[in-house]
């Protein structure tokens, strides 16, 4: 037996032992070793392994539904711009006839049998794209009278009942409502 500086100490602890059980302690020492690079290494590996497989797969994924989107928005602004084009075509010619709608409210009341007590300006709201005005009006009646009215505004286009309030004086009714008109921008009528 050739004589190494170091493993010596180790062998003259061993050589007594039979060459069975020395046999079985270098069994054991190699499964020492390998359970722990399989624990410590290869299962490590492994799992991050699939960690990147799974992310992969989220990322993709997130890739995909990115490309869906942007599809459905550019359908949606599609969309957005037909409907502009529609107002714009729809206001071409008449763009003065939303204003002239709050001036008729009144006669369309009093077509109704109703009594206008008051008409006031409320507000103005800028849009981008449009302008919205409001008026107050109240009004006095019969319940069936202030119903036939709003069938009537219902049937007004752009035209709209924001806040609507109802209440009893005597025998008449006296309705308080705001309507709301809404007038394209300049820039839309191209």
């Amino acid at each position: 037996m050739y004589l190494v500086i170091g493993v010596d100490r180790i062998a003259a602890r061993v050589a007594h032992y039979s060459s069975s059980v020395r046999y079985l302690l270098t069994i054991a020492l190699l499964s020492v070793l390998v359970a722990i690079w399989y624990m410590g290494i290869y299962l490590r590996l492994v799992s991050a392994h699939e960690s990147v497989i799974k992310h992969t797969a989220i990322l993709e994924k997130a890739i995909t539904q990115s490309f869906e989107d942007r599809k459905t928005s550019e359908r949606f602004k599609q969309q957005s711009n037909n409907l502009k084009s529609e107002l714009r075509d729809l206001f071409s010619n008449n763009s003065e006839q939303v204003p002239t709608k709050f001036l008729s409210i009144v006669g369309i009341a009093e077509r109704c049998g109703l009594t206008v007590q008051a008409c006031s300006y409320q507000y103005e709201k800028e849009k981008e794209w449009c302008t919205k005005q409001g008026l107050s009006y109240t009004l006095q009646g019969t319940f069936e009278q202030i119903m036939q009215l709003l069938k009537l505004l219902d049937a007004q286009e752009f035209l709209a009942c924001k806040d609507i309030s109802i209440t009893r004086q005597e025998n008449m009714l006296r309705a308080h409502c705001i309507l709301e008109t809404i007038k394209l921008k300049e820039s839309l009528h191209v």
